[in-house]
């Protein structure tokens, strides 16, 4: 829930040896998408037809529309 107008995150991917793919967040899309995400999980019922713990467990997926906005930096 950090969400703050000087926080970033920059999430890296590691292709290979010599590639590293960058994708750059503002605290607050972060924030909004791990809740939005976590919501929407703990909505289905798991495999075995009981309800979903809210556990503290997060998850976030990067996608490329984010990626190398290093110009989100000098904003």
């Amino acid at each position: 829930k950090i969400v703050e107008n000087n926080i970033y995150y920059i999430f890296a991917r590691f292709i290979d040896e010599t590639t590293i793919k960058y994708y750059i967040y503002k605290s607050a899309e972060v924030a909004k998408k791990i809740s939005e995400y976590h919501i929407e999980y703990n909505s289905h019922l798991k495999r075995d037809g009981t309800p979903r713990d809210n556990n503290s467990m997060r998850e976030f997926m990067i996608d490329e529309e984010h990626l190398d906005k290093w110009d989100l930096l000098t904003k």
